[in-house]
């Protein structure tokens, strides 16, 4: 029974994202913000997730501007998610008019690993970059849902435009294969997995396990690794997606130098605009001893 409902409450929310795509972005932007108003003042699992976060790393902030970070980065989560009809099922030149790319002369012509963030641009910028190359050049390393039904809609939707996925429990050999051939892999590294694979790094002066697998699958492909962050653009209701400098001399001989880079390197992303960063996500699930 509780199988049958999930299905159709998916099938219904795919249904309504199918009708969003139809929208102008602007329009998209006010009823997800309408619906994040109404979320922030309903006490629930995720927003107390964004409170911890929030409090965690801008403690010394007054709690006023806290709380205007957790009820705006609700509203930008809501939007998110609903701008996903367009991601998902909107038009190749729809997608394109919504992403404006900077520095896209910053990726290789021979492969390389894309550095993502988990923005609220994250999910429409990287198909926009993606129409950029040739169908099969571009892959990216995704979390599987806990949901079988809606992951396989995920899934297809995201490859429709020849966009490789590969999941995290995909073995690392196809993903350094592909590099090695030339590819593009977008990897987000800004999310607590558990201690496989990871190692704790300091994010907003909090331990945060965070994965190895960029300067290792850099190290062992020779492919360099390139940030990208996407901004959005309240006024115009549409991104500015900054493909930023390969980092240098990365990855070095020491490995918690590395990660401890790429947590400062998020930092000063999410410093751009706080309230676009998805703190939804609990950063700081796995606890040091």
């Amino acid at each position: 029974m509780n199988n049958f409902i999930s299905i159709i409450s998916t099938y219904f929310f795919i249904f309504i994202l199918n009708l969003l795509k139809y929208l102008p972005s602007k329009i998209i932007m006010y009823i997800a913000y309408g619906i994040g108003c109404i979320l922030y003042i309903i006490p629930s699992r995720r927003k107390k997730i964004i409170e911890t976060n929030i409090n965690a790393c801008f403690k010394f902030y007054d709690n006023n501007y806290k709380l205007y970070l957790v009820k705006t980065c609700i509203k930008e989560v809501c939007r998110s998610i609903l701008e996903r009809g367009t991601a998902w099922f909107g038009s190749k030149d729809k997608i394109r008019n919504l992403v404006k790319i900077h520095g896209i002369e910053n990726i290789p012509e021979n492969g390389a690993i894309l550095l993502g963030i988990h923005m609220s641009g994250l999910e429409t910028s990287s198909i926009a970059l993606c129409l950029e190359f040739s169908p099969g050049k571009w892959a990216s390393v995704y979390m599987p849902q806990k949901n079988k039904f809606f992951d396989k809609i995920l899934k297809r939707q995201r490859e429709r435009f020849g966009i490789l996925m590969f999941s995290r429990s995909h073995s690392a050999k196809a993903i350094l294969k592909h590099l090695k051939n030339g590819g593009y892999v977008q990897i987000f590294a800004d999310m607590d997995f558990g201690m496989q694979n990871s190692i704790f790094s300091n994010f907003f002066n909090n331990p945060a396990a965070t994965i190895t697998s960029v300067p290792r699958l850099s190290q062992l492909s020779h492919k360099k690794v390139v940030p990208m962050l996407p901004v959005f653009d309240r006024k115009t209701a549409s991104y500015n997606l900054y493909i930023l400098p390969a980092f240098e001399n990365y990855p070095s001989n020491n490995l918690q130098n590395d990660i401890d880079r790429l947590n400062q390197h998020f930092e000063k992303c999410i410093m751009s605009d706080p309230t676009q960063y998805w703190w939804v996500h609990r950063r700081f699930k796995t606890k040091k001893l």
